[in-house]
């Protein structure tokens, strides 16, 4: 009898783990007070670029995770160095980048500098994100 009654105990205690992790059971990156994807890093190069007006800036931007074995996705935003949209007249047309990381993730963003963007030197980030942290890739563009 008691053998009976552990089913579908066992079964409510999934359905729990199951509903609180969105649907996701994962053993090794849990939701229960743990990342719920894997840490990883961010590389950028060049991290310096001169550009006139009317010009595009071209980058190489790598996602590697720490835990290869275990994919994520994640999205890539154009910032300030504090955070903020862009300056007016540099941008990008995605706005913002999906990508998808199985042990890396190899991105070409490219910065576009409008006629009309006022020439100096500007400090910018790529900031990469997946649902548990954000990494940032500073870079300072100087536009003439």
């Amino acid at each position: 009898m008691r053998r009976w009654l552990l089913g579908p105990k066992v079964a409510a205690l999934a359905l729990f783990l199951l509903a609180g992790c969105g649907g996701q059971l994962n053993l090794c990156w849990t939701c229960g007070g743990g990342a719920t994807d894997p840490s990883f890093q961010v590389y950028l190069e060049p991290t310096y670029q001169r550009v006139k007006r009317g010009e595009t800036a071209r980058f190489s931007l790598r996602v590697v995770s720490d835990y290869p074995s275990i994919p994520f996705g994640g999205i890539v935003c154009l910032r300030d160095d504090r955070g903020n949209p862009p300056p007016p007249g540099i941008g990008w047309g995605e706005g913002c980048l999906l990508f998808r990381v199985e042990g890396e993730a190899r991105l070409e963003p490219a910065v576009e500098v409008a006629p009309s963007a006022s020439p100096g030197v500007y400090r910018l980030r790529f900031e990469a994100s997946n649902s548990s942290l954000t990494r940032y890739a500073p870079f300072t563009l100087q536009v003439e």
